[in-house]
């Protein structure tokens, strides 16, 4: 498949408005910003899914970090990428962003425009987020094409891994898109070479998963060859479907 033929996903890493505390933040982002997102005519006219990933618990997974407040994602409905953008539109300046501001750190919301790459068709009631930095010295290139081949390979080939697995993608970054939602310039540390997410039936069985020796030996031995796990940060979420794909 091209990249012409992938779809385009932007995902956000968002933090929350340091006025409001976590329960607020996801209450305001389900129940305001979705319909204010669902009332623009716009909206489901240049976007053909939206989903709000919202932390379960704390969200972290094992030891690995999570320095943000929830993951949203989007698909650009296909023959709408040469703009206008939804955010170019006077509708988004006039509506969107001031509901924004009063639950987000506009400054601090990280997006990544990424290629999404179905591995595995499926999903589940919850999902894993890992957010991925490649290993220095490889290209972006390489990073991509190995990811989508010989890593693929042998996350689907450990069987105490997969017994649970109702979904896998991964999310390729679209190379010098980064950007904060604001418009300001992402350092390094919060760039990122992609994200892979895993569906599972329950938070159980995710942590099971990533409890077994097929990911913390197999997965993890091939991913050192792969990606800067000093970088690596993953969430645990519960994915809430506002515009189904």
């Amino acid at each position: 498949m091209t990249s012409s033929e992938l779809r385009q996903k932007p995902l956000y890493l968002l933090k929350r408005n340091s006025m409001i505390n976590q329960e607020q933040f996801g209450k305001h982002w389900f129940e305001v910003h979705a319909a204010v997102l669902k009332s623009i005519p716009e909206w489901p006219r240049l976007r053909s899914g939206y989903v709000q990933n919202h932390l379960i618990g704390s969200g972290l997974l094992g030891q690995l970090p999570f320095p943000y407040d929830g993951v949203a994602q989007v698909y650009v409905r296909p023959g709408t990428e040469g703009g206008p953008s939804f955010p170019e539109m006077p509708v988004f300046r006039e509506r969107v962003i001031p509901d924004e501001e009063a639950f987000l750190d506009r400054s601090r919301v990280v997006v990544l425009k990424t290629l999404e790459h179905v591995i595995l068709p499926g999903a589940g009631a919850v999902k894993v987020f890992v957010f991925h930095r490649r290993r220095a010295g490889l290209s972006q290139q390489d990073f991509s094409n190995r990811w989508r081949t010989v890593h693929r390979d042998i996350v689907l080939a450990q069987r105490d891994f997969v017994q649970g697995l109702r979904g896998y993608r991964q999310d390729h970054t679209i190379s010098g898109a980064t950007r904060y939602l604001a418009g300001g310039v992402v350092p390094v540390d919060e760039e990122f070479d992609g994200a892979s997410e895993f569906w599972f039936d329950s938070s159980e069985a995710a942590k099971a998963a990533f409890n077994a020796s097929g990911y913390t030996r197999g997965i993890r031995d091939d991913a050192s060859n792969l990606f800067d796990l000093s970088r690596e940060i993953a969430c645990l979420v519960a994915p809430r479907v506002i515009l189904p794909e």
